[in-house]
This record gives structure tokens, sequence and C-alpha cells, in this order.
């Protein structure tokens, strides 16, 4: 009779075995002991996950969608409306622009106040032709500075005296010591701009173009005329009391005659001007003979 019971009801007891043995087995897990390999795909449903139980962190990027959260996400006030865009693209945008472009357009950087942009220099580039370095300060490369690089320097020669005035007349010097400026006639050489010539009131002046300092002398013969003294002077900007270099000397007796020169170093700004003056106290008047070519008067500019 027991045999049959447990025959017929084998089943049963092997159900009831399994499940005290699976009770006892949770009953005594451990903690953290569970794995993923231990929970069934899609067993852990929404109710099993605690409040807060899965954050940002538990989240793969971009693994939720919009269908995730129950329809679109919420978006803020939505902005006016921009510009409509150019229909051109960007290539028609450039050749139209290009057509436009020139002196004063300025929408093109390839002028710059009306100039090409090819006639500037970059801070940094290499200069050319006679200069050394690079700009913005470029300086003048060694060796080519010569004679010939150098600008006209001013100076002017001329000789054929005259009494300033007379538009050629006789060079007459009164014998009572009276001063007489001295003109001439003949301009024998000039560079570096004007310095000699005009109407005959101007040709007893020699200019100074440039401001500087300038050589400045002249010479003088006398005919042979016994007695008293001769002197010769030089003279700036028609002020008597402004002689800059002068001499005076016994005149020569006999046929012998009395030779006089006389140089000077001075500063002259531009437009100032030199002259020459005479004066003897013979008792008679003397006329020079003015064609000696020493009977010269001479201005060079030496230096700034």
């Amino acid at each position: 009779m027991i045999r049959r019971h447990l025959r017929t009801n084998v089943i049963g007891y092997v159900a009831l075995f399994a499940a005290l043995c699976t009770g006892a087995y949770a009953a005594g897990l451990k903690k953290d002991s569970v794995k993923s390999k231990q929970i069934a795909a899609g067993a852990v449903k929404t109710d099993e996950l605690a409040d807060g139980a899965v954050d940002s962190a538990k989240v793969a990027d971009g693994s939720l969608t919009a269908g995730d959260f129950g329809g679109p996400l919420p978006q803020g006030e939505q902005g006016p409306p921009g510009p409509p865009g150019s229909p051109d693209t960007g290539a028609q945008i450039l050749a139209k622009l290009d057509e436009v472009a020139g002196p004063g357009s300025g929408l093109d950087a390839d002028y710059l106040d009306g100039l090409s942009s090819q006639g500037y220099v970059k801070a940094n580039d290499t200069p050319g032709g006679e200069l050394s370095g690079t700009y913005a300060n470029p300086g003048i490369a060694d060796g080519v500075v010569g004679v010939h690089e150098h600008a006209m320097t001013p100076a002017a020669r001329v000789s054929q005296p005259f009494t300033a005035g007379s538009c050629f007349g006789a060079p007459v010097i009164p014998g009572d010591g009276t001063t007489t400026t001295m003109a001439f006639a003949t301009q024998d050489t000039e560079s570096g701009g004007e310095m000699h010539g005009g109407p005959c009131s101007e040709l007893s002046k020699l200019y100074a173009p440039n401001s500087g300092f300038y050589a400045i002398s002249a010479s003088i013969v006398w005919d042979a005329t016994d007695g008293g003294s001769r002197f010769i002077g030089i003279r700036l900007n028609g002020d008597d009391d402004d002689y800059m270099a002068g001499e005076r000397m016994v005149a020569a007796s006999g046929s012998d005659r009395s030779e006089q020169s006389i140089s000077t170093l001075v500063h002259l700004e531009q437009g100032e001007y030199a002259e020459v003056f005479l004066s003897q106290n013979s008792g008679s008047p003397i006329t020079l003979d003015n064609a000696f070519r020493r009977q010269s008067f001479q201005m060079a500019w030496i230096a700034p």
C-alpha cells in the first residue's frame, strides 16, 4: 500500500522537493552574487526597478529617441525668421564681386586707397635694388652709393665784374672810399640749382638753393694805380653790418697790379645770398680790367 502511494504521487513529491530546494537556494544568495547571466532576457520589468535607479550615467549616449519619452520633446519659443538667403551660389557671388571690384569700391582687397595692393610692401618683405634688410626698416646696401648716386652739389662761379646796376657798364670804383657792389656778367658754371641770374639787379648775388654750409670766395685784380688802399669784402643778404670776410691792403706801386683774394665758410638758409664789395681811396676812380678770368666770385655747398 505504501508502494502504491509513492508510485501515484512521485511527480508531486519531485515538484515539492524542487520548490523547497529553490527557496532554500534563493534564501541563501549572497549580496551582489546574481549576475546578468542568471537573469533571463526580458525578465526585469518596470516594477522591479526602484525609483531613481536609472540615471543618465546608466544610459548610452544617443540611445534614447523621442519615442522613448512618449512623444516629441518640449521646445523653447521659436525666434523670428531670418532674412532670405541669396539665390546665388558662393561661386556666383564671388564672380559678381570681381565684376564691380576696383579703386574705391571697398569690396576687393586687391586695391588699397585706390592703388593696387601689389604696389604695397609687407612687414619682413625683402627689398630689391640697392636696398638691404627687410621692411619696414630697410637700409642701403653696402657699396652701392658712389659718386654718380649723389645729388648735384649746389655750386656756381661767375666772372667779368662790372658795377652793379649799370648792366654791363664799365666797372668803375670811386677813389673816395665809397663801397661799390660788384655784379658779374659771365656765369662760368652752375649746378644743383639756380644760384645766379635774373635781371641786372640780381647779377651781384649768389643765392643758396639749399640750407647748409657754403664755401664762398672772391678774387679781384686792380689796375696799376698808385696811392691809397684797396678793400674787398663779402656781405650777406644786403646787410652792411654783416660782412663775413674782408681784406684791406696798401696799393702796389708803379706798374704792379694789386690782387686780392678772400674766402669764408658760412651757414646760409635756403634763399639767402652773398655779394662782393670793393672800395679804394687813391683819390681817383679806378676802372677795372674785367678781361681777367681770376676776377671772380664763387660759392659751393659743402655740408648740411
